[in-house]
């Protein structure tokens, strides 16, 4: 995860898009960088609001590529568990992503 860029920095990257004269080069780096740090804000969100256990299984299957089978054994989850876990995670994530753009707007 993205580490030391404060959260509030996120509206001045965006401000820095808007109309700027930035080659194509810095611009695609900041647009990285807002990107990451919107992830790592969105994840931060979803692991503060789930299960200790579930949030780790998609921690396991999505983020690090662990299988199904050893994320359920690590968790004391059965496999169809983790595969759903794994699907509300990523849901919410998709749902934090967007609330967190429209408050950038």
């Amino acid at each position: 995860l993205v580490t030391g860029v404060q959260t509030c920095a996120l509206p001045i990257y965006a401000l820095l898009l808007e109309g700027s004269d930035l080659g194509e080069a810095d611009e695609a780096a900041i647009t990285a960088e807002v990107r990451r740090e919107l992830l790592t804000k969105a994840l931060r969100r979803v692991r503060d609001r789930m299960e200790a256990k579930t949030y780790r299984a998609f921690e396991l299957v999505a983020l690090k590529g662990r299988k199904p089978r050893e994320a359920a054994h690590e968790t004391g989850m059965t496999r169809s568990s983790v595969y759903v876990a794994k699907h509300r995670a990523i849901e919410q994530l998709k749902e934090e992503i967007a609330r967190l753009q429209r408050e950038l707007r």
